[in-house]
């Protein structure tokens, strides 16, 4: 709430002092340059399809299951298509919905191939998705559960774009979009719910720790090991709390 005040107060302050048509003529120039940088940088791979295939996986039913899902990347010009399939969508909460897929492609292109292109609606515009026919897992429909669609399909479209892309990045004649290249992070988080009783209240308590989704370790670069902190590609740019918060906030003692 308080960066959502604070963004309103600093854009109402813009309005103010150069007007309503130029912020918008300025938010027009900046969505055609990131478009212009976006094509730009497509333009350095080698045209062609690259796929991969991933699976997702689910035992909430006691169960371990495997779903497939596949990503077709084309490289045509200045323009990326991403195509994306799966098996039929399933009765659980791991569906892929549209936001989700399409985001966390998105957040794999930021990361991996377009991370210094200032970030606003020209960045979508040379980049096509295909997400196949309604009813799948990673185009799912109602009544299909989609709550988990971030972290259970969504991880693994993230798995998949980074797959297709550092194909196309390996091939490309630039050293430098070569160098980006990496491997692949586990694209996965860690959560546990602490549930018990205080000790020194008798009431009870539950706990949600977050720190552990952060003591990830990312992908080796060709200039270095990978971060010990990665996380996953959706979460780039969180830190690991200090103990102590958990410590105050709730009735436990973290030993190590």
């Amino acid at each position: 709430l308080a960066a959502l005040h604070t963004g309103q107060s600093r854009l109402a302050a813009a309005l103010a002092e150069f007007g309503l048509d130029a912020h918008r003529r300025h938010c027009a120039v900046n969505k055609r340059l990131s478009e212009e940088m976006v094509r730009s940088r497509v333009q350095q791979l080698p045209d062609g399809r690259y796929e991969s295939v991933d699976w997702v996986e689910y035992d909430g039913r006691g169960v371990d299951r495997l779903h497939e899902l596949g990503c077709e990347l084309i490289v045509d010009g200045t323009e990326l298509t991403l195509r994306f399939g799966g098996v039929p969508q399933i009765d659980a909460p791991v569906n892929g919905a549209r936001p989700a897929v399409m985001g966390q492609a998105m957040n794999t292109l930021q990361t991996t191939f377009l991370h210094d292109v200032p970030a606003n609606a020209g960045l979508w515009r040379p980049v096509h998705f295909d997400l196949g026919p309604p009813g799948t897992i990673v185009n799912s429909r109602p009544p299909a559960a989609v709550c988990f669609a971030h972290v259970g399909t969504g991880m693994r479209i993230d798995k998949l774009v980074r797959d297709v892309l550092t194909q196309a990045m390996s091939l490309s004649e630039r050293p430098w979009v070569r160098g980006r290249v990496a491997g692949q992070p586990c694209e996965g988080v860690v959560l546990v719910t602490l549930t018990g009783v205080e000790r020194a209240t008798g009431r009870t308590t539950v706990l949600f720790p977050i720190s552990p989704t952060v003591a990830l370790g990312g992908p080796a670069q060709s200039t270095g090991d990978g971060l010990d902190t990665y996380s996953n590609t959706c979460n780039i740019g969180k830190r690991m709390a200090a103990v102590e918060m958990d410590e105050a906030t709730t009735p436990v003692m973290i030993l190590w």
